[in-house]
């Protein structure tokens, strides 16, 4: 009876694959920055004229201020925040490739749902590397949620948005 018991506890605790192939837990990817976009020149007629969007995302710096002084007194964390400007420019000769515009579920936003939304400042979800961000991330982001993927500028990702210590430029 005593070996049943032990043999069907160690049954219940098979590791179970998350989807898409993903390790479940934490990610190992740069998580996305919350900013927001709009429409700075719209598109013409022509669909495919360039089109530029400007996206804002907070670009953070701290450092530590002061001594540890235990049970007495913590070093305070002092926080420098500046706005990142971003111009996307889509479509046309000067486009930002391969920067796009999807949805939760990775699915590309067209042209003309993105101009619609985004015709005054709207909440976005930037992810710096190109990539689709991790489901830890995704959770917390309501389903008609518009993710921006930065295409790799100079061929890598873009980790001056990310937040950094001072002077880690």
């Amino acid at each position: 009876m005593t070996r049943t018991l032990v043999l069907l506890a160690c049954l219940s605790v098979v590791p179970v694959a998350a989807p898409d192939g993903e390790i479940p837990g934490v990610p190992q990817t740069p998580p996305p920055v919350l900013g927001t976009a709009k429409i700075y020149e719209p598109p013409g007629a022509d669909s495919r004229a360039e089109w530029t969007i400007r996206v804002e995302v907070p670009r953070v710096r701290c450092r530590k201020v002061g001594e540890v002084v235990p049970k007495k007194r913590w070093p305070e964390l002092e926080t420098t925040v500046t706005v990142a400007t971003l111009d996307l420019r889509m479509g046309g000769p000067s486009a930002l490739w391969p920067s796009k515009f999807v949805d939760r579920t990775g699915a590309e936003i067209d042209t003309e749902t993105v101009v619609k939304r985004l015709g005054q400042a709207t909440p976005v979800l930037v992810a710096i590397d190109g990539k689709m961000p991790h489901s830890y991330w995704l959770r917390l982001i309501r389903d008609d949620a518009i993710l921006v993927l930065l295409g790799p500028r100079d061929g890598a990702p873009d980790p001056s948005l990310l937040p950094a210590a001072s002077g880690d430029e």
